[in-house]
């Protein structure tokens, strides 16, 4: 044997990951019952357009500092 798997080993791993999942999703739908239904809590169309604009705005925030913090250093190591 050359260490390499057979198609048919391949697809018996594959079936017996689809039933494993399977039946793992199957318990998570019980796991937690405080939930709430489904879509209770979904964001309207406005409230996740903000969200995404504080995301971009935090995301350029932090890569202008991270910048900043990389030509600092490399100008000057030891100057804190």
């Amino acid at each position: 044997m050359d260490g390499m798997l057979s198609q048919e080993e391949i697809n018996a791993l594959l079936g017996s990951m689809e039933e494993e999942s399977a039946a793992d999703s199957g318990s998570d739908a019980s796991a937690s019952p405080d939930q709430g239904a489904p879509g209770a809590d979904a964001l309207t169309a406005d409230e996740a357009d903000a969200l995404g604009e504080i995301a971009n705005i935090s995301m350029g925030t932090a890569a202008t500092r991270c910048q900043y913090w990389s030509i600092t250093e490399w100008i000057s190591p030891h100057r804190r």
